[in-house]
């Protein structure tokens, strides 16, 4: 086939047809933050995700510690669990922050009397078990 300048024109508006009508498909990533509250650590598998990403959430306490719940602070999901260490949730078209409340794990009531203060200065949870 000779080549002519219609056809190198005519390959690369389809070349190009190509990459537009790729970027244009391409699914848009949102944020995920994931913040905790003292005594341990929490993540996400993903920082961010495109809508329709399943998302796995973990929590893991400090040693004397326990995990509580998750809260969702903002965005529009569901979550698995809001009282396991590891929960999932489908990514929303938004957005999405969750925080894990880690709180001390006291033995008794004279312990929770004795971290009075330290309760109102760290605003942490506390459960007696």
């Amino acid at each position: 086939m000779k080549k002519t300048r219609f056809n190198q024109i005519l390959v690369f508006s389809l070349w190009l047809s190509l990459i537009f009508f790729h970027v244009a498909i391409t699914p848009a990533n949102h944020a995920i933050t994931v913040t905790h509250i003292a005594n341990g650590v929490a993540n996400a598998n993903f920082q961010s995700a495109a809508q329709g990403t399943v998302v796995t959430l973990t929590a893991a306490p400090n040693s004397g510690n326990r995990f509580v719940r998750w809260e969702v602070l903002s965005g529009s999901i569901s979550l698995s669990s809001t009282t396991n260490p590891s929960a999932t949730f489908t990514m929303p078209n938004n957005a999405v922050s969750v925080r894990a409340v880690i709180g001390k794990h006291l033995k008794n009531r004279s312990e929770l009397v004795n971290s009075h203060a330290e309760l109102l200065v760290a605003r942490q949870v506390f459960t007696i078990s």
